[in-house]
Protein backbone atom coordinates (compact mmCIF):
# COMPACT_ATOMS: atom_id res chain seq x y z
CA UNK A 1 0.00 0.00 0.00
CA UNK A 2 1.47 3.62 -1.15
CA UNK A 3 2.11 5.40 2.21
CA UNK A 4 2.93 8.80 3.03
CA UNK A 5 6.91 8.36 2.48
CA UNK A 6 7.61 12.41 2.70
CA UNK A 7 11.48 13.52 1.71
CA UNK A 8 11.96 16.89 3.43
CA UNK A 9 12.29 19.80 1.29
CA UNK A 10 15.90 20.33 1.56
CA UNK A 11 17.47 18.06 -0.26
CA UNK A 12 14.74 17.86 -2.93
CA UNK A 13 13.79 21.01 -3.95
CA UNK A 14 16.55 23.25 -1.79
CA UNK A 15 20.15 22.66 -1.60
CA UNK A 16 21.48 20.59 1.22
CA UNK A 17 24.77 20.75 2.74
CA UNK A 18 25.11 16.76 2.41
CA UNK A 19 24.48 17.06 -1.29
CA UNK A 20 20.68 16.12 -3.11
CA UNK A 21 18.02 13.32 -1.51
CA UNK A 22 17.60 10.39 -3.53
CA UNK A 23 13.40 10.78 -4.21
CA UNK A 24 13.52 7.03 -3.95
CA UNK A 25 14.99 6.71 -0.10
CA UNK A 26 12.91 4.43 2.02
CA UNK A 27 12.95 5.64 5.33
CA UNK A 28 10.72 3.25 7.45
CA UNK A 29 11.48 -0.31 8.45
CA UNK A 30 11.23 -3.01 6.04
CA UNK A 31 9.52 -5.38 8.75
CA UNK A 32 7.17 -3.00 9.91
CA UNK A 33 5.24 -1.80 6.48
CA UNK A 34 1.87 -4.06 5.80
CA UNK A 35 -1.26 -2.96 5.06
CA UNK A 36 -3.85 -6.24 5.32
CA UNK A 37 -7.80 -5.89 4.80
CA UNK A 38 -10.49 -8.85 4.94
CA UNK A 39 -13.80 -7.99 3.70
CA UNK A 40 -17.08 -9.48 2.45
CA UNK A 41 -20.75 -8.30 2.03
CA UNK A 42 -23.71 -10.46 1.61
CA UNK A 43 -27.83 -9.87 1.16
CA UNK A 44 -30.84 -11.01 -0.14
CA UNK A 45 -33.94 -9.56 -1.67
CA UNK A 46 -37.09 -11.46 -1.12
CA UNK A 47 -41.00 -10.20 -2.84
CA UNK A 48 -43.92 -11.66 -3.05
CA UNK A 49 -47.53 -11.20 -4.86
CA UNK A 50 -50.32 -11.19 -2.10
CA UNK A 51 -53.08 -10.53 -4.84
CA UNK A 52 -54.03 -7.73 -7.49
CA UNK A 53 -53.55 -5.08 -5.21
CA UNK A 54 -50.76 -5.87 -2.63
CA UNK A 55 -47.25 -6.91 -2.76
CA UNK A 56 -44.27 -7.52 -0.64
CA UNK A 57 -40.83 -6.88 -0.46
CA UNK A 58 -37.66 -6.88 1.69
CA UNK A 59 -34.17 -6.36 1.10
CA UNK A 60 -31.25 -7.06 3.69
CA UNK A 61 -27.27 -6.42 2.96
CA UNK A 62 -24.66 -6.47 5.41
CA UNK A 63 -20.96 -5.75 5.42
CA UNK A 64 -17.68 -6.96 7.37
CA UNK A 65 -14.32 -4.84 6.75
CA UNK A 66 -11.31 -5.73 8.96
CA UNK A 67 -7.94 -3.34 8.28
CA UNK A 68 -4.70 -3.31 9.96
CA UNK A 69 -1.74 -0.80 8.64
CA UNK A 70 1.47 -0.71 10.61
CA UNK A 71 4.49 1.24 9.73
CA UNK A 72 7.01 3.81 10.13
CA UNK A 73 6.07 7.13 8.92
CA UNK A 74 8.28 10.29 8.22
CA UNK A 75 8.56 12.97 10.85
CA UNK A 76 8.85 16.55 10.02
CA UNK A 77 12.14 17.95 11.00
CA UNK A 78 15.50 17.24 11.03
CA UNK A 79 17.14 15.90 14.48
CA UNK A 80 20.82 16.41 15.68
CA UNK A 81 23.76 13.65 14.38
CA UNK A 82 23.77 11.06 17.28
CA UNK A 83 27.20 10.52 16.44
CA UNK A 84 28.27 14.17 16.91
CA UNK A 85 25.55 16.00 18.58
CA UNK A 86 25.25 18.45 15.58
CA UNK A 87 22.36 18.96 13.66
CA UNK A 88 23.78 18.86 10.00
CA UNK A 89 20.75 18.35 8.19
CA UNK A 90 21.30 14.25 7.80
CA UNK A 91 19.38 12.82 10.20
CA UNK A 92 15.27 13.05 10.14
CA UNK A 93 13.08 12.13 12.82
CA UNK A 94 10.04 9.29 12.27
CA UNK A 95 7.08 7.98 14.14
CA UNK A 96 5.57 4.14 14.16
CA UNK A 97 1.60 3.58 13.93
CA UNK A 98 -0.12 0.34 14.06
CA UNK A 99 -3.70 0.93 13.60
CA UNK A 100 -6.38 -1.75 13.50
CA UNK A 101 -9.93 -1.22 12.76
CA UNK A 102 -13.09 -3.18 12.23
CA UNK A 103 -16.45 -1.93 10.66
CA UNK A 104 -19.72 -3.48 10.59
CA UNK A 105 -22.82 -2.22 8.62
CA UNK A 106 -26.48 -4.24 8.32
CA UNK A 107 -29.42 -3.03 6.79
CA UNK A 108 -33.01 -4.24 5.73
CA UNK A 109 -35.95 -2.43 4.37
CA UNK A 110 -39.13 -3.95 4.55
CA UNK A 111 -41.86 -2.75 2.16
CA UNK A 112 -45.72 -3.52 0.95
CA UNK A 113 -46.90 -1.84 -2.00
CA UNK A 114 -50.63 -1.42 -3.15
CA UNK A 115 -51.85 -0.84 -6.88
CA UNK A 116 -55.52 0.28 -6.66
CA UNK A 117 -57.85 2.91 -7.97
CA UNK A 118 -60.07 5.78 -6.74
CA UNK A 119 -62.62 6.79 -9.35
CA UNK A 120 -60.46 7.73 -12.24
CA UNK A 121 -57.14 8.42 -10.25
CA UNK A 122 -54.49 5.65 -10.14
CA UNK A 123 -52.52 4.89 -6.81
CA UNK A 124 -49.71 3.29 -6.92
CA UNK A 125 -48.86 3.54 -2.43
CA UNK A 126 -45.28 2.57 -0.83
CA UNK A 127 -45.15 1.62 3.12
CA UNK A 128 -42.31 0.83 4.56
CA UNK A 129 -39.57 0.67 7.40
CA UNK A 130 -36.06 0.52 7.17
CA UNK A 131 -33.34 0.06 9.90
CA UNK A 132 -29.89 0.54 9.57
CA UNK A 133 -27.04 -0.68 12.41
CA UNK A 134 -23.32 0.33 12.26
CA UNK A 135 -20.07 -0.38 14.45
CA UNK A 136 -16.50 0.71 14.12
CA UNK A 137 -13.97 -0.46 16.73
CA UNK A 138 -10.39 0.89 16.12
CA UNK A 139 -7.16 0.51 18.19
CA UNK A 140 -4.21 2.56 17.09
CA UNK A 141 -0.84 2.13 19.23
CA UNK A 142 2.15 4.52 18.14
CA UNK A 143 5.98 4.93 18.73
CA UNK A 144 6.04 9.04 18.78
CA UNK A 145 9.61 8.65 18.85
CA UNK A 146 11.55 5.89 17.53
CA UNK A 147 15.37 6.05 16.29
CA UNK A 148 16.02 8.50 13.79
CA UNK A 149 17.46 7.86 10.41
CA UNK A 150 20.53 8.97 8.15
CA UNK A 151 18.40 10.13 5.27
CA UNK A 152 21.94 9.45 2.70
CA UNK A 153 23.00 6.19 4.36
CA UNK A 154 20.06 4.92 6.06
CA UNK A 155 19.94 1.39 8.18
CA UNK A 156 17.21 -0.59 9.00
CA UNK A 157 16.14 -2.89 12.04
CA UNK A 158 16.13 -0.57 14.75
CA UNK A 159 14.14 -1.50 18.09
CA UNK A 160 10.53 0.32 18.27
CA UNK A 161 8.53 0.42 21.36
CA UNK A 162 4.77 0.65 20.80
CA UNK A 163 4.36 1.24 24.64
CA UNK A 164 5.34 5.09 24.88
CA UNK A 165 2.26 6.16 23.99
CA UNK A 166 -1.50 5.61 25.39
CA UNK A 167 -3.21 3.14 22.76
CA UNK A 168 -6.29 4.89 21.46
CA UNK A 169 -9.55 2.49 21.26
CA UNK A 170 -12.98 3.65 20.15
CA UNK A 171 -16.05 1.67 19.58
CA UNK A 172 -18.99 3.63 18.31
CA UNK A 173 -22.66 2.23 16.99
CA UNK A 174 -25.28 4.36 14.94
CA UNK A 175 -28.53 3.20 14.75
CA UNK A 176 -31.47 4.51 12.63
CA UNK A 177 -34.80 3.45 12.07
CA UNK A 178 -37.24 5.34 9.43
CA UNK A 179 -41.04 4.36 8.52
CA UNK A 180 -41.71 5.82 5.26
CA UNK A 181 -45.22 6.36 3.18
CA UNK A 182 -45.30 7.59 -0.77
CA UNK A 183 -48.42 7.98 -3.21
CA UNK A 184 -48.54 7.75 -7.06
CA UNK A 185 -51.28 9.56 -8.06
CA UNK A 186 -51.99 9.47 -11.54
CA UNK A 187 -55.14 11.10 -13.25
CA UNK A 188 -55.37 11.06 -17.31
CA UNK A 189 -51.87 12.56 -18.39
CA UNK A 190 -51.06 14.55 -15.12
CA UNK A 191 -49.49 12.48 -12.23
CA UNK A 192 -48.40 13.98 -8.82
CA UNK A 193 -45.75 12.07 -6.39
CA UNK A 194 -46.58 12.98 -2.04
CA UNK A 195 -43.71 11.10 -0.34
CA UNK A 196 -42.54 12.01 3.58
CA UNK A 197 -40.11 9.81 6.28
CA UNK A 198 -39.66 10.03 9.69
CA UNK A 199 -36.08 8.72 11.19
CA UNK A 200 -35.11 8.16 14.66
CA UNK A 201 -31.32 7.96 15.18
CA UNK A 202 -29.53 7.09 17.77
CA UNK A 203 -25.10 7.18 18.68
CA UNK A 204 -23.26 5.28 21.15
CA UNK A 205 -19.80 6.91 21.79
CA UNK A 206 -16.63 5.21 23.58
CA UNK A 207 -13.86 7.08 23.20
CA UNK A 208 -11.92 6.24 26.34
CA UNK A 209 -8.59 7.95 26.19
CA UNK A 210 -10.90 11.22 25.66
CA UNK A 211 -14.51 11.37 26.66
CA UNK A 212 -16.49 9.19 29.16
CA UNK A 213 -18.66 6.54 27.04
CA UNK A 214 -22.03 8.95 26.20
CA UNK A 215 -25.31 8.22 24.13
CA UNK A 216 -26.95 10.81 21.93
CA UNK A 217 -30.30 10.49 20.20
CA UNK A 218 -32.87 12.80 17.89
CA UNK A 219 -35.77 12.21 14.87
CA UNK A 220 -35.98 14.13 12.06
CA UNK A 221 -39.23 14.59 8.89
CA UNK A 222 -38.37 14.69 5.68
CA UNK A 223 -40.91 15.02 2.59
CA UNK A 224 -40.93 15.77 -1.00
CA UNK A 225 -43.71 16.13 -3.81
CA UNK A 226 -43.77 16.03 -7.64
CA UNK A 227 -46.32 16.75 -10.61
CA UNK A 228 -45.78 16.85 -13.86
CA UNK A 229 -47.73 16.16 -17.31
CA UNK A 230 -47.22 13.81 -20.10
CA UNK A 231 -48.07 15.10 -23.96
CA UNK A 232 -49.25 13.49 -26.75
CA UNK A 233 -45.62 13.96 -28.08
CA UNK A 234 -43.85 12.43 -25.33
CA UNK A 235 -42.80 15.67 -23.83
CA UNK A 236 -42.78 15.67 -20.45
CA UNK A 237 -42.06 18.84 -18.01
CA UNK A 238 -42.19 17.53 -14.44
CA UNK A 239 -41.19 19.84 -11.05
CA UNK A 240 -40.27 18.72 -7.99
CA UNK A 241 -40.03 20.00 -4.43
CA UNK A 242 -37.99 18.06 -1.32
CA UNK A 243 -37.05 18.55 2.29
CA UNK A 244 -34.60 16.72 4.04
CA UNK A 245 -33.05 16.86 7.75
CA UNK A 246 -30.21 15.09 8.85
CA UNK A 247 -30.02 16.07 12.21
CA UNK A 248 -27.19 13.36 13.32
CA UNK A 249 -25.97 13.90 17.26
CA UNK A 250 -22.48 15.65 17.71
CA UNK A 251 -20.14 13.50 19.49
CA UNK A 252 -18.72 14.71 22.39
CA UNK A 253 -15.19 14.56 21.33
CA UNK A 254 -16.96 18.10 19.27
CA UNK A 255 -19.37 19.25 21.81
CA UNK A 256 -16.99 19.40 24.44
CA UNK A 257 -14.73 22.37 22.50
CA UNK A 258 -17.70 23.49 20.65
CA UNK A 259 -21.54 24.25 20.41
CA UNK A 260 -24.42 21.84 19.41
CA UNK A 261 -24.21 21.36 15.86
CA UNK A 262 -26.45 22.30 13.93
CA UNK A 263 -29.11 20.40 11.82
CA UNK A 264 -27.39 19.57 8.09
CA UNK A 265 -31.10 20.89 5.88
CA UNK A 266 -31.65 21.27 2.66
CA UNK A 267 -34.41 22.17 0.45
CA UNK A 268 -34.51 21.83 -3.31
CA UNK A 269 -36.85 22.92 -6.04
CA UNK A 270 -36.07 21.06 -9.18
CA UNK A 271 -37.99 21.26 -13.05
CA UNK A 272 -37.17 18.61 -15.48
CA UNK A 273 -38.27 17.88 -19.15
CA UNK A 274 -38.37 14.40 -20.70
CA UNK A 275 -39.29 12.85 -24.03
CA UNK A 276 -40.43 9.31 -24.93
CA UNK A 277 -38.60 8.98 -28.99
CA UNK A 278 -39.37 5.82 -30.67
CA UNK A 279 -36.66 4.10 -32.05
CA UNK A 280 -36.00 0.46 -34.12
CA UNK A 281 -33.47 -1.43 -32.93
CA UNK A 282 -31.84 -4.13 -35.04
CA UNK A 283 -33.95 -6.49 -35.01
CA UNK A 284 -36.53 -3.87 -36.23
CA UNK A 285 -38.76 -4.07 -33.24
CA UNK A 286 -39.79 -0.55 -32.12
CA UNK A 287 -38.34 0.57 -28.20
CA UNK A 288 -38.48 3.64 -26.59
CA UNK A 289 -35.64 5.56 -25.18
CA UNK A 290 -35.94 9.17 -22.71
CA UNK A 291 -34.52 11.91 -23.24
CA UNK A 292 -34.11 14.56 -20.26
CA UNK A 293 -33.24 18.47 -20.10
CA UNK A 294 -33.53 20.67 -17.07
Amino acid sequence: MPEPQGLPAVGTVFKNPNGKLDRNTFIGEPGLNAYDREQYVFGYELTHQIDDVWSLRQNARYAYVDDRFAAVLHGYSFIANPATGVNNQRYTDRYAIDWKQTNKVFGIDNSAQAVFNTGDVNHTVLLGLDYYHFNSKFLGRYDRNPPGIDLYDPHYGQPLDFSQAAANPWDDTITQTGVYVQDQLKWNRWFLTLGGRFDWAKIDYDHPLYVKPSTTRDQQFSGRAGFGYLFDNGITPYFSYSNRSSRWPAPPTWTARHSSLPPASSTKWASNTSRQVLTVSSSSRPTRSTRRTC
